[in-house]
């Protein structure tokens, strides 16, 4: 025996899942350790080597932007050098 189905919604069902990272990064983690160790004297760095780990992440990231900034316009440069006309 056949029942009658209605089908309502012929799209597939979908499920969003989202997910957050929660916790203390590793960076975080080596601040953490290394300040304790400077305040207990276990290491004499100077504080901007103990703090290093917060820092140094964006110092790489300007890094990367000043160097891709350089190549930027250095390409600039010899295309526009191609390209122009020049008096003989």
């Amino acid at each position: 025996m056949k029942k009658n189905m209605k089908i309502i919604n012929s799209k597939p069902s979908t499920v969003q899942v989202t997910t957050r990272a929660s916790g203390v990064s590793f960076l975080s983690l080596l601040a953490i350790l290394f300040i304790a160790l400077k305040l207990t004297n276990y290491i004499a760095w100077d504080w901007i080597w103990v703090l290093a780990p917060l820092w140094f992440p964006a110092a790489v990231v300007v890094m990367l932007i000043l160097i891709c900034a350089v190549l930027a316009t250095i390409v600039a440069v010899v295309e526009n050098l191609r390209t122009s006309p020049r008096i003989a």
